[in-house]
């Protein structure tokens, strides 16, 4: 699992905080918040059509 967190941080994905001998991850809000907007699926026009 270290070996994942390790990859998401060096990522930008999480941040790492050093506590001793623990470690805490936390997520970065700006770099979670691009990845949803890449995910999200353009929203649909108001176009008119003429035939």
């Amino acid at each position: 699992m270290s070996h994942h967190l390790r990859i998401l941080t060096e990522a930008g994905l999480l941040e790492r905080e050093k506590r001793g001998v623990w470690a805490y991850y936390r997520l970065v809000p700006s770099a979670i918040a691009a990845i949803a907007d890449l995910l999200t699926p353009p929203r649909k026009r108001a176009t008119k059509r003429t035939r």
